[in-house]
């Protein structure tokens, strides 16, 4: 019954600073490890098949409530 929860879920993605690229969130977050960040870092892949973990705390959320590296 999970999966099928899963398939149903809207994709999360994550746009560049400037908009114009994004990426898939690919898998749950794990708290920052920054000295006193509270955010969280979200494993992402983006369309030209690199990897990254950008943290919550960097980002905005944009009008259609996807998130945006800030």
């Amino acid at each position: 019954m999970a999966d099928s929860k899963k398939a149903n879920a809207p994709e999360r993605r994550v746009f560049s600073s400037d908009g114009k690229s994004s990426g898939v969130v690919t898998s749950g977050g794990y708290r920052c490890s920054m000295e006193g960040c509270t955010g969280v870092r979200l494993p992402v892949t983006w369309s030209d098949g690199k990897h990254s973990r950008p943290c919550t705390k960097g980002m905005l959320t944009r009008p259609d409530g996807q998130l945006q590296i800030g």
